[in-house]
């Protein structure tokens, strides 16, 4: 096997795995604007439902609290409907708002990996074409 020919399969290998990888990230970038667009279906199901009513958004606070402190003790809220209400349009709000941001960070996380695979992938693909003259 001449060195020519050890190269150019050389080439092939990164070609073919820089070219698995980019579609891999592109994938990712393509969930990632899809997240950032729409939030709340990307959300998960367990957070979307608990912030669709003040009953619900009290559970879910109280499995939470239990998740996290390990005692079974019921969290402070506010007594009044409206407080409650205004209490848990904003924690929805906030959990928008970290479902935008890590869209956000996986895109740009994506399209970082994209590039450096068509770094890798184009020089490496000119290497596989040259012929023999």
């Amino acid at each position: 096997m001449s060195k020519k020919t050890v190269l150019q399969i050389y080439a092939a290998a990164v070609c073919f795995f820089s070219a698995a990888a980019g579609v891999i990230s592109l994938v990712g970038a393509v969930h990632g604007v899809l997240s950032f667009s729409a939030p709340e279906f990307f959300m998960s199901g367990e957070v979307y439902g608990a912030h669709q009513n003040n009953r619900a958004y009290v559970r879910w606070l109280s499995r939470e609290e239990r998740r996290w402190s390990g005692k079974p003790s019921a969290p402070e809220l506010p007594e009044e409907e409206e407080e409650l209400t205004a209490l848990r349009e904003e924690s929805f709000a906030a959990k928008i708002a970290e479902k935008r941001h890590n869209a956000a960070r996986s895109l740009v996380h994506s399209l970082i990996a994209v590039l450096f695979c068509a770094a890798l992938f184009f020089p490496h693909w000119r290497l596989m074409q040259r012929r023999e003259e």
